[in-house]
């Protein structure tokens, strides 16, 4: 399998996927969210120049995964920090190191834009990006969830 990573504004046609899935993954936390502002993100992220971006992972046209780094994340007590990363990898596409590549790519994709950390939140993964790097910041409770806040240095201090 080659995976190569393109942006989403390459590839339009899949933003309703991703717009899915993330609306999906990100409801039961943010009980308010509605999926026409989630489509409407991502639409305005289909760009390759400044924030929000999206990238997205395909194996030849299938969609793998995307990467949806924004300046601000919903996530409450956090608006301070800047930018936000959304990661996400379809199930099937899971445990075959398409993940850590494609991790590898948005990085460098976010030092291109003189980025000097992301920032994310996972209630499942925490572990998985401790490995590659990522430090946790901060453990909160979210809709009744216990939610790991993580950083990740682009650039030496």
């Amino acid at each position: 399998m080659t995976i190569t990573v393109e942006y989403l504004s390459d590839y339009p046609e899949h933003t309703f996927p991703i717009s899915l899935a993330f609306y999906k993954k990100r409801k039961p936390f943010i009980p308010q969210m509605r999926i026409e502002r989630v489509a409407r993100g991502f639409r305005h992220s289909r760009n390759k120049i400044e924030l929000p971006l999206t990238l997205i992972a395909l194996d030849g046209k299938k969609l793998c995964g995307f990467a949806y780094i924004t300046p601000t994340d919903d996530l409450p007590g956090f608006s301070h920090l800047k930018p936000w990363l959304s990661f996400y990898i379809f199930p099937k596409y899971r445990g075959q190191g398409i993940g850590t590549s494609f991790l590898d790519a948005v990085c460098e994709t976010a030092r291109e834009l003189n980025r000097h950390r992301l920032y994310l939140w996972t209630a499942n993964h925490a572990d998985w990006f401790q490995k590659r790097g990522w430090q946790e910041t901060a453990q909160i409770g979210l809709a009744g969830r216990s939610v790991s806040v993580l950083e990740y240095r682009l650039t030496a201090l």
